[in-house]
């Protein structure tokens, strides 16, 4: 973004998630097409506090979840492995809220990973400069 004087400001992951956030949040409400309580947005724990106080403040529901690495055990012989799921935890986690009866237009991490709308529960970058436009 670029300041009066031309000098250009850098956002953080967490600074774009609330302002895509609030974005959603402010659309959805407008729209008036569902209580705001069937609205659901998640963030990696990793992630600023921010979504969750504006969960609080207007009424929807947060979820925070993990990122990061994913132990798994195999049946055959037990040991544990690492594999990397990252994003993946944020898109599972607003499957299961879709599943409770929850809108889930939004989740993000820090790291400047955004997830919007129902068709691509993954990072997305071509879906977040869309929602810029």
């Amino acid at each position: 973004m670029s300041s009066p004087t031309g000098n250009w400001t850098i956002f953080t992951g967490d600074q774009l998630g609330s302002l895509f956030a609030d974005k959603i949040l402010q659309s959805y409400k407008s729209s008036g097409a569902h209580p705001v309580e069937k609205l659901a947005m998640v963030a990696s724990t990793v992630s600023s506090k921010m979504l969750e106080t504006m969960a609080k403040a207007e009424g929807f529901r947060f979820v925070e979840c993990l990122t990061g690495m994913l132990r798994i055990c195999f049946m055959n012989n037990c040991t544990l492995n690492m594999f990397s799921q990252g994003f993946k935890f944020i898109g599972n986690t607003a499957l299961a809220l879709i599943e409770e009866g929850f809108e889930v237009p939004f989740g993000y991490e820090e790291a400047i990973g955004f997830m919007f709308g129902p068709d691509i529960r993954d990072k997305d970058g071509i879906a977040a400069m869309v929602m810029i436009v």
